[in-house]
């Protein structure tokens, strides 16, 4: 998170929005009662479809493949969190190309520490925070 928020603060001034996207992201953050509840709920349900379903198959494989065959359990865990991240990204596009350079970048970060944590609640703060963070002008 300390290197995650500079790098994408650096990225959003390298990559303007466009007058299109900054709306739709005012939008995004103006609906249910107010900006701080729905970035901390977008937040919530982006890492329990992005890291909760990349940790569940990431457990089933560690399951399965356990001692069986060590690399091939490197390469799912590894093609599980670039899948991750990859859609994490994708999912951002209409906001621009610093919000989606900026989610590999946090979606990076975010997958590492899931998987480390092997939970997504200190994912979920961290993807709050930062989202409540971008919110205040």
């Amino acid at each position: 998170m300390v290197v995650a928020v500079p790098v994408g603060t650096w990225l959003a001034g390298r990559f303007p929005q466009t007058p299109e996207q900054y709306d739709a992201h005012l939008e995004r953050s103006a609906t249910l009662t107010g900006g701080v509840a729905t970035q901390v709920l977008h937040a919530a349900a982006e890492e329990v479809i992005y890291r909760g379903v990349m940790l569940v198959t990431v457990m089933a494989v560690m399951a399965f493949v356990s001692r069986r065959w060590p690399w091939l359990r490197a390469v799912l865990v590894a093609a599980a969190a670039g899948t991750s991240v990859a859609l994490f990204a994708v999912h951002h596009v209409e906001y621009g190309i610093a919000n989606v350079l900026s989610c590999v970048v946090h979606g990076s970060v975010w997958v590492v520490v899931a998987l480390v944590a092997r939970s997504v609640w200190p994912t979920t703060a961290m993807h709050a925070g930062y989202n409540v963070a971008v919110l205040v002008p």
